[in-house]
């Protein structure tokens, strides 16, 4: 009884092991799939070859079907497609490719299948291929790196970044970042540089936007651009912005006319400078608290500026200058007062611009020589030839007036009752002689000087030098000049009669001895 139980149980015993021999035939008699390559780059047509082999060696197992699935994000290149499986049967819809045959792939054999796609997001994808065998279908998933190649395809500044070259009134400097890339971000980097371009401050951040406020920074230029980065290394700038940050306002002296000044003239140009550590939009006139006049071109680095009024009525008048930067710093000076107890009318030429005449004689009148009495800055535009010139007042002193004539300028410091002759027409001719007829300084704010201009043809003598004129400090007044040469004669006659009456003692004596 019992032997028959133990054969029984060998029996069984052997039924099992050749099931879990069969079972095991099953387990390891996989479909073994394999692809070349597993890494690509964005937007290039790559070729993907992908080996089926066939471990199975029971005929009934050989491989009839094979598919291909793939992403939306790839595009399968038509009629790239092959295989060395012999003859099957190839269909494909837009992300499925199919090889077909009852002996596609044989047992114990391994086939090819190839085709080219392209893929355009980077990232990490699977391919999904089925084969199919008398069995049924078995799954495999494969993954595919797609590289990342192109650079984020955009930075900008948005608001509320401070515009390109900005002139602020403020120590912080705003700046906001948006990016984007075809794939991830890794960093976006803003940096902030001052005046020598040194880098004093950055921020970072892995998202769009990027939000940063520089804060407590002194006056002065500063640079900031901004470079975001994706997880593959490309890049992407933005431009460089300049800021001028100017907390200050302009400082503001005034020169003239001074403080309670009194006069007689209804003209005046009230002069000033005005220094700031950047550059100054404006600056304006208020007089009796209203803006007269505003001057845009504006020296500040302590160079004198002026502005003319030629409307003063009888009155006691005030005045100040305000001054702007481009920051919207506003400056302003002190008020001082402006008596005009009478008024002499300037002489006025509706010729002029800005508060400054000029005056425009004919051919005739400047042949005949043209006599006119003028102030600083005042003009007398006249025409030689096919050419127009300008002669200006550029001074006047208590005993000298400074010129120019242009367009070429040549400047010359006339003495009172001094002529001076000029080439203004580079032919070796004197074209213009110039001669200052007096000047009246009654009117110390206003001098006026009074000039006569005469067009003339002379030829210049050959080997005639330009003499430069010698510091006015250097030059005598002819009036003194004269007195020195009388006083030098007097001592010379002074001389000779001590001579003489040396001469006629000396007789005397003589004639005393005999």
């Amino acid at each position: 009884m019992e032997e028959g139980v133990i054969k029984n149980s060998e029996a069984v015993f052997g039924v099992l092991i050749f099931g879990i021999i069969l079972v095991m035939s099953f387990v390891f008699a996989a479909h073994v799939i394999a692809l070349s390559p597993f890494s690509v780059d964005e937007d290039v047509s790559s070729l993907y070859n992908i080996s089926v082999q066939n471990t199975d060696t029971v005929t009934t197992a050989n491989i009839t079907q094979v598919n291909i699935t793939f992403p939306f994000s790839f595009s399968f290149s038509a009629d790239s497609n092959g295989t060395d499986a012999g003859t099957h049967t190839f269909t494909n819809t837009t992300t499925v490719l199919s090889w077909d045959n009852d002996g596609l792939v044989m047992n114990g054999t391994t086939q090819y299948f190839w085709f080219n796609a392209t893929a355009f997001t980077p990232g990490s994808y699977n391919l999904t291929i089925v084969t199919t065998n008398s069995t049924g279908p078995e799954t495999t998933n494969i993954s595919v790196t797609i590289n990342d190649t192109t650079d984020p395809s955009s930075i900008e500044f948005v608001s509320p970044t401070e515009s390109d070259n900005s002139n602020l009134s403020q120590s912080n400097i705003a700046i906001n970042i948006t990016a984007t890339d075809n794939g991830v971000i890794d960093t976006i980097i803003a940096r902030l540089f001052n005046s020598t371009k040194d880098q004093i401050n950055s921020s970072t951040s892995a998202t769009s936007p990027l939000f940063i406020n520089f804060t407590g920074l002194d006056d002065g230029v500063y640079y900031f651009n901004a470079t975001v980065n994706d997880t593959y290394g490309n890049s992407n700038s933005t431009s460089t912005r300049t800021i001028t940050l100017d907390s200050s306002n302009p400082v503001i002296t005034l020169i003239e006319p001074a403080d309670s000044t009194s006069s007689t003239t209804s003209a005046y140009n009230f002069t000033f400078n005005v220094t700031d550590d950047q550059t100054i939009s404006n600056c304006s006139l208020i007089l009796n608290g209203s803006i007269i006049n505003t001057l845009t071109s504006v020296n500040n680095s302590g160079g004198t500026n002026g502005m003319y009024n030629s409307s003063l009525s009888v009155a006691t008048h005030t005045w100040s200058i305000n001054c702007t930067d481009f920051a919207g710093n506003v400056g302003n000076s002190s008020t001082r007062t402006l008596i005009v107890s009478a008024v002499t009318t300037v002489p006025s030429s509706s010729g002029g611009s800005g508060g400054y005449p000029t005056y425009r004689p004919n051919e005739e009148e400047l042949k005949e020589g043209y006599r006119k009495t003028m102030y600083k800055n005042w003009k007398i535009s006249f025409k030689l030839g096919d050419d127009f010139h300008v002669f200006k007042v550029e001074n006047v002193t208590e005993a000298t007036a400074k010129i120019s004539i242009s367009s070429e300028t040549q400047e010359a410091t006339l003495l009172i009752g001094e002529e001076k002759k000029f080439d203004i027409s580079g032919n070796d001719y004197y074209d213009v002689l110039v001669k200052l007829n007096s000047i009246d300084f009654t009117n110390k704010y206003y001098p006026k000087a009074d000039f006569t201009i005469k067009t003339i043809s002379e030829k210049i003598p050959v080997g005639e030098e330009m003499i430069e004129e010698a510091p006015m400090e250097e030059r005598e007044e002819p009036e003194l000049k004269e007195e020195e040469e009388k006083k030098d004669l007097t001592w010379l006659w002074i001389v000779i009669a001590i001579v003489i009456v040396f001469i006629l003692s000396g007789i005397r004596y003589k004639k005393f001895k005999k």
